[in-house]
């Protein structure tokens, strides 16, 4: 006598069903740290990078790995290779946040003491152990020149920063002045004889109007016209000036003898 179709069905579905119960056991019993809907946090340390190039070569640079990203990963098997991707990415974002150029590039002209070079790549890179999976985050700088100068990072003097660069008599920033007596100037020289105005020390001062022959002047060394300075003054009442004081050349004290 033979079975009928529905039982056959019946069977044929218990089985099926069986079979998958069992397969899911298998791989929840053979994969134990993974579990069911779970989520797997990794993480991954970061560090400030320099990308660099001198003289044709191209040299790397990186800081302590100081910084610290995590990253998850959700589902029913959730992947330990996309968390730890996720981590370094974040380690990689915040120490690139944190790159200071000229923090890097002290470090630079450290190794190389006189050069010029150019930026190539300034941000972070994130790695994980083992993996050494990297993620860096984009330079905001683009290709930038530097100048190493006796180990130091070298600096084109900006006059009004506030810091005596290069040739910079003074730089006292927002203080720098062209009207203030003893300030140091708008062009980062210090305040002197010649600039226009009066300084300790200083009788008169009319810039570039002072002058030595004409009567009546502010004289060139900042004095005002004196008997002896070689110009006569006859509203002052001198006679003759010879430049000195000599009584017996027929001028003396501005007056004939």
């Amino acid at each position: 006598m033979t079975e009928p179709d529905d039982s056959k069905h019946v069977r044929r579905k218990f089985l099926f069903v069986n079979l998958f119960v069992t397969l899911f056991i298998l791989l929840l019993v053979g994969l134990p740290d993974i579990g069911f809907c779970k989520t797997l946090t990794r993480s991954c340390n970061g560090a400030e990078m320099i990308k660099y190039e001198i003289n044709g070569k191209k040299y790397t640079h990186t800081e302590p790995f100081k910084y610290k990203g995590r990253g998850t990963s959700k589902g029913t098997v959730p992947s330990p290779g996309k968390a730890r991707r996720r981590a370094c990415q974040a380690a990689a974002e915040q120490a690139a946040h944190a790159a200071n150029r000229d923090r890097l590039l002290a470090k630079v002209c450290e190794k190389n003491p006189n050069c010029n070079g150019r930026i190539l790549f300034i941000g972070g890179i994130g790695r994980s152990k083992g993996e050494q999976k990297t993620h860096g985050a984009p330079s905001s700088y683009g290709l930038d020149e530097f100048r190493c100068q006796n180990g130091r990072l070298y600096h084109i003097p900006i006059c009004g920063n506030g810091k005596k660069e290069g040739l910079e008599e003074c730089d006292n920033g927002a203080n720098n002045s062209d009207t203030i007596s003893n300030a140091c100037r708008t062009d980062c020289t210090r305040a002197d004889c010649g600039d226009g105005v009066i300084d300790s020390g200083e009788q008169c001062d009319d810039g570039i109007e002072n002058h030595d022959e004409i009567p009546g002047a502010c004289r060139t060394n900042c004095k005002q016209a004196y008997c002896g300075d070689g110009v006569i003054e006859y509203d002052k009442g001198e006679r003759c000036d010879d430049g000195n004081n000599d009584p017996n050349d027929g001028c003396y004290q501005c007056q004939e003898e």
